[in-house]
């Protein structure tokens, strides 16, 4: 079954970051394809952005974290009015990740 101008199908699927990852910096920048040129919104519980899907309905969005669990919802509207959207969980950690490594490198012999 294939999408004509009659009978749009509109979808939104996420690239980049994988679900569920560990994030090291306060903020992050969301890939992923919808339907050519409809509008995103970005969410989550402290930020919204807005992006716009170019002619091949590639997208990027920066947005902000906070320290731990952040559920990031997105919607893709289109021209014909209608509405795709997911959601998934990245988690912030505040932890000095170089911390554990420099000292494992500082070790006399």
């Amino acid at each position: 079954n294939t999408a004509s101008k009659d009978n749009p199908t509109h979808t939104l699927f996420i690239t980049s970051p994988e679900p569920n990852s560990v994030i090291d910096t306060d903020s992050v920048t969301i890939v992923g394809t919808t339907t050519p040129n409809s509008v995103l919104s970005i969410i989550n519980d402290t930020d919204s952005v807005t992006a716009m899907a170019d002619n091949t309905g590639n997208f990027t969005g920066t947005i902000e974290l906070v320290g731990g669990v952040n559920t990031i919802a997105l919607k893709s509207y289109n021209d014909h009015g209608e509405v795709a959207e997911t959601s998934f969980m990245l988690i912030f950690s505040t932890a000095d990740m170089t911390a554990s490594a420099s000292a494992t490198e500082s070790k006399d012999d």
